[in-house]
Order: C-alpha cells, then sequence, then structure tokens
C-alpha cells in the first residue's frame, strides 16, 4: 500500500501549468520600456528616448493649454525698461574690451543670451522676446545694421542701443513680437 500511496502523491505533485487568462497582462518585451515610445506607422523604426532610467520618475507631462482667444497684451512692452537694460549690458560687459574676433564672437553671443533672458523677467507674457547684438571693430569705416520683418504695428515693438569705445562698436536690438 505505500508503493501505490507514493505514486499517487507523485502524479499529484507533478505542476499543472494554469490557463492565460486574457485579463493578464502580458509580460514586457524590447519595446515595453515604461516610457512613451514612438513609433512611425507602417514601419519598424522606433525611437526611444535618450534617458536614465533613474530619471523615469523626475519626467513631467507636457502641458496643454486650452484657446484664450486674447486679441490683446495685458502689459505691452515697455520700451523705456528695455532700454535700461540694453544700455546697461553693453556698457558694463564692454567698457575695456579690446576687439578680438573671436572673442566678440562669444561675447556677442552671450550678451544676446543675457538680454533676451532679462527682458523675459520683466514679466512681458505671451510676447516672442529676439535680442541681436552685433560687435565690430572701429576703423574709420561706416556701418549699416537693417532688419526686415512682419508684423502687427499696433503691439510689436522693437528697442535698440548702441555702444561704443575707442577700439569697439556694438549694437543690441530687442524684438518683442505679441503671440496671439
Amino acid at each position: 500500500m505505500s508503493e501505490k500511496g507514493d505514486s499517487t502523491l507523485e502524479t499529484e505533485s507533478v505542476p499543472v501549468k494554469p490557463a492565460v487568462s486574457a485579463q493578464r497582462a502580458r509580460r514586457s518585451s524590447l519595446f515595453e520600456v515604461g516610457f512613451p515610445v514612438q513609433r512611425d506607422r507602417g514601419s519598424s523604426i522606433v525611437s526611444i528616448p535618450s534617458i536614465v532610467p533613474s530619471h523615469l520618475h523626475t519626467l513631467h507631462q507636457k502641458v496643454t493649454f486650452e484657446n484664450t482667444f486674447k486679441m490683446e497684451p495685458d502689459k505691452r512692452l515697455h520700451i523705456g525698461e528695455v532700454k535700461e537694460i540694453l544700455d546697461e549690458m553693453l556698457s558694463s560687459s564692454l567698457k575695456d574690451v579690446k576687439y578680438d574676433a573671436i572673442k566678440c564672437r562669444a561675447l556677442s553671443k552671450s550678451l544676446s543670451h543675457t538680454i533676451c533672458e532679462r527682458v523675459k523677467l520683466l514679466g512681458f507674457t505671451r510676447f516672442k522676446i529676439i535680442s541681436s547684438v552685433s560687435i565690430g571693430q572701429i576703423k574709420g569705416q561706416d556701418v549699416r545694421i537693417a532688419s526686415r520683418f512682419l508684423w502687427d504695428e499696433k503691439h510689436d515693438s522693437w528697442v535698440d542701443a548702441v555702444f561704443t569705445n575707442s577700439e569697439i562698436f556694438a549694437v543690441a536690438v530687442v524684438y518683442g513680437i505679441y503671440q496671439e
């Protein structure tokens, strides 16, 4: 009887695979990586963002805004405030600068970025702020700097400032374009 009992135990202890239910989630694959994957429809090209797995939890969802249908800005671009920023930035950054093409190219980029950021801090919401700084050497020549654009004269505006010393000249222009 003990032999029969052992054989019965052996047949009962054989593992039986449970049936896969439709509710059970599929195991992850190569393309289920825990963040949104962009796929081209009809092709096998998959683009996966290059992020470190530890940064997955710090990602924020893109905020979408509803249309406001605002046709007028809350606060208009104040030319006087922007002009003060331009004059201060040019005079403080360029007062003792000697002309060097490579140095002035980098200085022009950094000044343009800094001016743009400072003007944005003034709180002109719904304005696109564009800043341009040109630096050149003074050698007795004339310089003409021009720009063309399409804009709404009622809301859009621009401010410029000029700086000169014995070695260089600089022209900074800030455009404020209202986005309806």
